[in-house]
């Protein structure tokens, strides 16, 4: 191999190692609720606190390059009256996306968040002219309900899943 390739090669694999150790050093942060209950973790460069999370919100979180946010909420499980979660879940979701244009709503898949079972239901549409889409993860946790809504942009949908999903499977009691 010739001096020129092998700088080529040399620089190529300088240039992968910075890049692998740089996403490395972001590390992660772990965000506690408002309230001290709950607690979730989040990669470094997230901010926390959005400041159009709203009142209900007892934690809140976002990647504003990454247009990658979540928020939660708590409801009291008495409040949902005879409705199961499956069927609070999906009625929720209806209302929410009934706000958006153009809406489309799945229906409730169950999902275990940490040893507590609940539904997720992924709902897209239109909000202010931007095109979401919102995965709504509501969870058991005897009297209380979280809800966690995370979102990205739908063009951003399919490749900030696997992101959002860790952030919420990080979702649990404080400890």
């Amino acid at each position: 191999m010739n001096k020129m390739k092998r700088t080529a090669v040399l620089a190529l694999v300088l240039a992968l190692l910075t890049a692998v150790l740089c996403s490395c050093g972001q590390g992660e942060k772990v965000l506690t609720s408002s309230d001290g209950k709950y607690q979730m973790t989040v990669p470094g460069i997230w901010t926390d606190k959005l400041e159009n999370a709203g009142d209900s919100a007892i934690l809140s979180a976002g990647n504003a390059s990454g247009s990658q946010y979540i928020m939660v909420s708590e409801l009291d499980a008495a409040s949902i009256g005879e409705l199961s979660l499956e069927e609070y879940s999906e009625t929720f979701s209806t209302y929410f996306a009934a706000q958006m244009t153009d809406p489309t709503v799945e229906k409730p898949a169950a999902v275990t968040v940490n040893g507590y079972s609940g539904y997720t239901t992924q709902v897209s549409g239109v909000s202010q002219e931007v095109g979401l889409t919102y995965w709504i993860t509501m969870l058991d946790y005897d009297e209380a309900v979280p809800c966690l809504i995370a979102w990205t942009s739908t063009d951003k949908a399919e490749s900030g899943k696997a992101e959002l999903d860790q952030v919420i499977q990080s979702f649990g009691p404080a400890v």
